[in-house]
């Protein structure tokens, strides 16, 4: 469209009881991401979208059941009935615009802004005009513009404005005097706008057909725009809340792989590999480092590395060392010289077994004989974690409830007051005098520190400082393994156990078992009352710790018992056995950090720095920022 030279007006309301020439209908079809009746259209998210920050907030809410949230940025959604020209009317829920002026000349142009500009923080924003009427003389036109922009012009006319227009299908970029670009369009087409914030380009789309880069250097803050000039011109937008013409999902893919592409092929500065300087970790090389050896063993060394301090900070022993073997095999196939690992993965790694022995006991759910081992072996770590002593005690009554069937319920009355337990009249509460609540009865047996099923003797047992000269006595119940019931009072059998990671049993020691049970009921009743007991004795011993956190967490765990089927009851998710991995973890990094070393690997370090650097970039608009999910492109 050839434009004549006028003077530049100002943006007016509408006028007060202007009316579309077109005739009013229902609101267009809508298939919002996140689903609703009450939903309004403002909070709706294009499926696009969903795996960007833009949907973070709502993704979280939906992950908690909460729902329906406000995006944490705003989004373009309809058009804005006071940022128009009073030329135009809207309707049919503020998408559907129409010309209402005489459309004489050029001077009675008018446009339309949305209500929000379109976000950086969405990497590419993709909105479609549909063409329903193209009027007199289709003098229509798609873009944005700043909001600053008059809207008595079409965009593309004036400084910080870009547009296409269908009368002749140029492109209009800050200038009265357009470009060829693409074919024109009509009543009935489907005009496409897509920007990418990412590479600052912006591209148009006819009918689901991509066409080439209109604009490049876009800068700004950019709102959607449309804009007529002659009488009977009337567009509807759609802005993500029906399908769009355009596969925008697999641009969207295309344009993420790219980056990813990219990031893989940067080369790390040498600077920045393996400076034990900032990250002194299990694994990690003696120091002083020399970053130019390093470097030229090119960027999988250093993610050799990384991996090999993560097994040795959680304790994977074999794993580790059968690891490092191959990183020197690796090594010497290529002819690189590198740092030496020392065969013993280093002074940082010499608890590792140790480690490994328990967190093994946790995670099969024997917390009476992690806390054992770890009182034995650390005995300054338990006392001076509270917190995490009382982590492993409430596990441990999890655990209990875990092992009953759910039949023992209806034959024990059971009442959760006032966070108290109660039991039936024969049920004895004495208090357990183990100052780690576990159990000492007569039944409880006892662990040597002798050679373990590898043949090998228990690393640090001996040196570790074990107790009574190396030997303690574990409760029948921190023999428990993972598939096996334990019951009440009864003489037991001692099968073998063994653990996960090629590490030996509770020092190859005999386990404890339940024989000639005479009555599966019985036995259940048997562990309730168990149960019951330490949860009293649990009470007892914090009824008054004035934390909230204590408080709840013990109201929580108490309230299993009050459920016939606690595996079924809404507080279920207390028996899932990831919060097993949840306790190993943090008595893990407690012990490492007794020892003087750091409590989190470094993987994870670079793990939680990429997450907040990707979150800073975003805040800061970097479009490229937003097509890194960390957590879902990294860890599925």
């Amino acid at each position: 469209m050839h434009m004549t030279t006028v003077t530049r007006g100002t943006s007016q309301q509408s006028a007060p009881g202007s009316s579309s020439s077109a005739p009013s209908a229902a609101p267009p079809s809508s298939s919002p991401a996140v689903s609703g009746p009450a939903l309004p259209v403002k909070y709706r998210i294009p499926e696009y979208l969903l795996e960007t920050p833009i949907a973070q907030q709502v993704n979280e809410d939906n992950a908690t059941g909460q729902g329906h949230s406000v995006p944490a940025v705003p989004l373009p959604t309809a058009w804005n009935p006071k940022d128009k020209c009073a030329l135009v009317d809207l309707s049919r829920m503020n998408l559907r615009v129409t010309y209402i002026g005489s459309g004489k000349s050029d001077s009675e142009a008018a446009s339309v802004r949305a209500n929000c500009p379109m976000p950086p923080q969405a990497g590419i924003f993709y909105f479609e005009v549909d063409v329903l009427s193209k009027g007199r003389d289709g003098h229509i036109g798609v873009g944005f513009c700043h909001q600053s922009v008059s809207t008595n012009r079409l965009p593309g006319w004036e400084p910080n404005s870009w547009g296409y227009h269908g009368d002749d299908g140029h492109s209009f970029a800050c200038s009265g005097t357009g470009k060829t670009y693409g074919p024109t369009f009509s009543t009935g087409d489907v005009i496409g706008c897509c920007v990418n914030f990412w590479s600052a380009t912006a591209f148009y789309v006819k009918n689901g057909q991509r066409l080439e880069i209109a604009f490049r250097d876009l800068k700004g803050t950019l709102y959607p725009m449309v804009g007529m000039r002659t009488p009977g011109e009337v567009v509807e937008v759609n802005f993500g809340q029906r399908a769009f013409k355009f596969d925008i999902d697999q641009y969207f893919k295309e344009e993420k792989a790219k980056l990813w592409t990219t990031i893989h092929t940067s080369p790390i500065p040498t600077a920045y590999l393996h400076s034990s300087r900032d990250v002194e970790l299990p694994g990690s090389f003696p120091t002083p480092f020399n970053p130019a050896k390093a470097l030229a063993t090119s960027n999988l060394t250093g993610m050799n590395d990384l991996v090999l301090s993560y097994l040795v900070h959680h304790g994977y022993a074999e794993t580790a060392e059968v690891f490092a073997k191959g990183m020197k095999g690796e090594e010497s196939s290529q002819e690189k010289e590198v740092s030496s690992l020392p065969a013993n993965l280093g002074p940082a790694a010499q608890g590792m077994r140790e480690r490994q022995r328990i967190r093994d006991l946790i995670l099969a759910g024997d917390i009476d004989s992690a806390m054992q081992f770890t009182s034995a072996l650390y005995p300054q770590v338990l006392p001076g974690n509270p917190d995490i002593l009382f982590q492993l005690k409430c596990r441990k009554f999890v655990e209990m409830i875990r092992d009953l069937s759910p039949t023992s319920y209806h034959d024990t009355d059971v009442a959760v007051g006032d966070g108290r337990l109660a039991t039936s009249p024969d049920t004895d509460m004495e208090a357990d005098p183990s100052p780690t609540g576990t159990s000492t009865d007569d039944d409880a047996m006892e662990v040597d520190d002798e050679t373990s099923g590898s043949g090998k003797a228990a690393s640090g047992m001996s040196s570790g400082g074990m107790v009574g000269g190396g030997k303690f006595r574990a409760s029948r119940r921190s023999q428990r393994s993972k598939g096996s019931k334990s019951s009440a009072g009864k003489k037991r059998a001692a099968p073998a156990r063994s653990a996960s990671n090629g590490s030996a049993g509770v020092n190859g020691s005999a386990i404890a078992s339940d024989t000639d049970v005479p009555d599966k009921g019985l036995a259940s009743l048997g562990l309730l009352k168990e149960a019951m007991r330490y949860g009293q004795q649990l009470h007892d011993e914090y009824r008054t710790n004035e934390s909230e956190e204590v408080r709840t967490q013990l109201m929580e765990i108490f309230s299993l018992v009050a459920y016939s089927e606690p595996h079924k009851s809404p507080v279920s998710y207390l028996l899932d056995i990831s919060g097993r991995e949840t306790v190993a973890s943090a008595l893990n990094s407690a012990i490492l950090s007794a020892q003087g070393h750091s409590t989190m690997p470094a993987m994870e370090k670079i793990y939680r720095q990429s997450v907040a650097l990707v979150k800073e970039l975003v805040a800061q608009g970097v479009g490229a920022a937003s097509f890194v999910n960390v957590g879902k492109d990294i860890l599925t």
